[in-house]
């Protein structure tokens, strides 16, 4: 799996809400290592804006234990709010990326 080659960046689609079957959060959280809160505290944002219902997503991200750590984030499962998830996280992503890699802070 994604984990096993060291994949960098993980992005789930979907499984965020408050639905019976919608688990997303609790299937990632025991491999996340360290929580980043602010990611999905800025993607509820972006989505609450236009639907608010975007505040019912459980979406966690974070870093995996490990050198060099994966991240991980979940995004909402319509379009909508994948792409905005998209629109906050990947512009994160080089310096989330070299943090992890021992970088400096700018």
């Amino acid at each position: 799996g994604a984990m096993a080659s060291r994949t960098r960046v993980i992005i789930t689609v979907g499984g965020t809400g408050v639905g019976p079957r919608d688990l997303t959060p609790e299937a990632t959280e025991p491999l996340l290592a360290r929580q980043l809160p602010g990611i999905p505290e800025l993607i509820r944002a972006a989505g609450a804006a236009s639907a608010p219902a975007a505040a019912l997503s459980r979406g966690l991200a974070g870093v995996t234990a490990g050198t060099p750590g994966s991240v991980i984030v979940n995004a909402p499962g319509s379009e909508r709010g994948a792409l905005e998830a998209a629109h906050v996280v990947l512009p994160l992503l080089p310096h989330l990326l070299s943090q992890l890699d021992g970088g400096d802070h700018p």
